[in-house]
């Protein structure tokens, strides 16, 4: 079987893609979604997914000199 040219493969990047972590300690329990919301909103992103377990993060899309400012 021959890959899709469009086919993704583990490690590869995902344009305009990024993965934030909040530091430890900066946002309370639950508060997860919110604060991902309002900042990736602040710079003009779009959550993707928030992350509550293992990190306490988000995965947002939007141009790479947005997201630095976070």
């Amino acid at each position: 079987m021959v890959p899709s040219a469009h086919a993704q493969v583990a490690g590869d990047k995902i344009p305009d893609s990024f993965i934030c972590i909040f530091k430890n300690g900066s946002i309370g329990r639950g508060a997860e979604q919110a604060n991902a919301s309002a900042a990736a909103r602040s710079v003009g992103a779009a959550v993707s997914h928030v992350y509550t377990h293992a990190i306490k993060g988000f995965a947002a899309r939007g141009p790479i000199q947005a997201l630095e400012r976070l």
